[in-house]
């Protein structure tokens, strides 16, 4: 399941890292909702090499922050195992992509 949601990591990945990745078109990133948003889509964030190998365990249950389009929060949704983990990745795929365009002014 990993290998087959790397392209949607790497597609998140220039948002979180800091050294050599996107700034925003404005120039101005509000750190506060940046850091909301990571902790809204951590899964993403934690997908990498060592979920291919089931080397990487997680820690249930997760608790994360539902947002909407105006980065507040929602509601709350939480994992409780790696199957919750990878359906809420299929499930938010293009909404995190979404979300960080908008904090970047992207569109």
């Amino acid at each position: 399941m990993a290998r087959k949601f790397m392209p949607v990591a790497d597609r998140l990945f220039p948002y979180w890292e800091m050294i050599g990745g996107k700034q925003p078109k404005n120039g101005k990133l509000d750190w506060d909702t940046h850091l909301l948003l990571n902790r809204a889509y951590n899964p993403f964030i934690r997908l990498g090499p060592g979920d291919e190998s089931n080397f990487r365990k997680r820690n249930y249950p997760e608790i994360l922050p539902v947002l909407d389009d105006s980065f507040l929060i929602t509601g709350y949704i939480t994992l409780n195992n790696d199957r919750d983990y990878f359906d809420f990745i299929a499930d938010n795929a293009e909404k995190s992509l979404r979300h960080y365009q908008l904090m970047y002014h992207e569109i």
